[in-house]
């Protein structure tokens, strides 16, 4: 296997083909190089794996994506090839529910761990998860925008599943779901959310349900 040594000074994920699984890097900048070039440098060498050492980065070996900067261990409800769209959203909302349980923002890991957050690796794509694109490679970055945006439904008191409905998309041959939520506040108000799904294939695993974006609709 070649070896490629960067000096490496910020944090984000990359993902290979899925021949190659996934791998983590803890940091995203190549000191001297922009984000493309970082890019570039690691898919460089085609088909081969290229391993960069001495800056954190790891092949994980079920084909998953660890999240750069979420805690090492993971969160506890991730995608599976089994769960239905429904299944999916039940997950991420009891995580939310008690956000912070078993450690701070463990809910947010579990939604982020959910999201179709990666983009393209061209740069030529952002994820829409908030309803406009953003660049969502951190987790910090997701668990910020989410705090920021939607507070009122961390650590959400109840919610009830109003319907789910599953479609292709013909624009992308792709399985998609909507599905909408009530979700009952802890300030004793209620909102009605919408969560879209894809069902993709992330690493070496089967097609999952991910969730493309969550937006409040009332």
């Amino acid at each position: 296997m070649n070896l490629v040594s960067m000096h490496i000074i910020s944090s984000v994920n990359y993902q290979t083909s899925p021949c190659l699984g996934s791998w983590r890097i803890t940091h995203d900048f190549v000191k001297g190089t922009n984000v493309s070039e970082a890019r570039r440098a690691i898919f460089k060498r085609g088909n081969h794996p290229v391993q960069l050492f001495n800056i954190g980065m790891q092949h994980t070996s079920d084909g998953s994506i660890e999240r750069n900067d979420a805690a090492a261990v993971g969160p506890m409800a991730k995608p599976d090839s089994e769960l239905l769209a429904k299944d999916c959203v039940k997950l991420q909302l009891d995580a939310l529910s008690s956000n912070n349980n078993p450690r701070v923002d463990h809910g947010l890991e579990v939604l982020y761990n959910f999201a179709n957050a990666e983009g393209t690796l061209a740069g030529d794509s952002l994820p829409s998860y908030f309803g406009y694109a953003a660049d969502l490679y951190h987790f910090g970055h997701f668990a910020l925008k989410f705090k920021t945006r939607y507070q009122k439904i961390l650590n959400l008191k109840g919610y009830e599943i109003l319907s789910c409905e599953e479609f292709l998309d013909p624009n992308q041959n792709t399985l998609r779901a909507r599905v909408f939520v009530k979700v009952f506040e802890h300030d004793n108000n209620s909102s009605l959310w919408e969560f879209m799904l894809s069902k993709k294939v992330r690493g070496l695993n089967d097609p999952c349900w991910l969730t493309d974006s969550l937006l409040r609709k009332n």
